[in-house]
């Protein structure tokens, strides 16, 4: 059974939640601003869907319905990327 929560706790809360609470409406903000551009970006590129680099895929159509943008972190298959220079026939790492 859990006691119940002591006054330092409820304090600890308290300050917590009115911190996240403020900042809410900053995340908010920024993340519409965010989108729009994104949106706008698609636009631009008149496609529905693209790759970013840093490996962040955007699309407009397979948006939940209360965003414009979907976005997605692509994991990479290996952590660790491997420069490869092609020059002519052969393929240098």
């Amino acid at each position: 059974m859990m006691r119940p929560p002591t006054e330092r706790q409820a304090v600890l809360a308290a300050r917590q939640l009115h911190y996240h609470r403020e900042r809410l409406r900053w995340i908010r903000d920024r993340m519409r601003d965010n989108e729009a551009l994104l949106s706008l970006y698609l636009m631009r590129q008149e496609t529905r869907a693209t790759v970013l680099p840093g490996g962040y895929r955007i699309s407009g159509e397979h948006a939940p319905p209360d965003r414009d943008v979907a976005v997605e972190k692509l994991s990479p298959a290996n952590p660790y990327e491997q420069l490869a220079l092609r020059i002519g026939e052969r393929e240098i790492a």
